[in-house]
């Protein structure tokens, strides 16, 4: 009975490491690049929107446990704005393009960890979303 239960002690401290290790991996993702730190790479759209004619996704990488907001083809100015209930501060700002994708640095928020958004068109009456929360 003891061989089991040293069996059954080591692989629950297994997948601790394995889990623990992975939290802090995501975290260490929060306020950088979604596409320099590789998770963009296999991320999903978790919504879509649009706001004063400025398409918009709000981007999950199940790997990384990051969400990001992203302007697939911008032309104009936009603010955007990300925060996860994880905590740390909210992250984005104000982006001109005259195309190509834009994106705010992602913000940790593993599974089904709330975030909060904002999009906002400059210009044209200055359309916004509001605060959008997806838990």
């Amino acid at each position: 009975m003891s061989a089991r239960l040293a069996v059954l002690l080591s692989a629950i401290a297994a997948l601790f490491v394995l889990i623990t290790g992975a939290a802090a991996a995501g975290s260490n993702h929060h306020q950088t690049d979604p596409l320099s730190t590789g998770c963009a790479s296999n991320a999903s759209t978790i919504r879509t929107g649009s706001v004063g004619g400025i398409n918009y996704e709000i981007r999950y990488s199940a790997a990384c446990g990051t969400n990001w907001v992203r302007v697939p083809a911008l032309s104009g100015t936009v603010y955007m704005l990300i925060r996860s209930d994880w905590g740390g501060n909210a992250v984005g700002g104000y982006q001109t393009g005259s195309g190509g994708s834009h994106w705010t640095p992602q913000v940790y928020a593993p599974g089904s960890t709330c975030i909060t958004y904002w999009v906002q068109r400059i210009g044209n009456g200055d359309p916004a979303t509001g605060n959008i929360r997806i838990c």
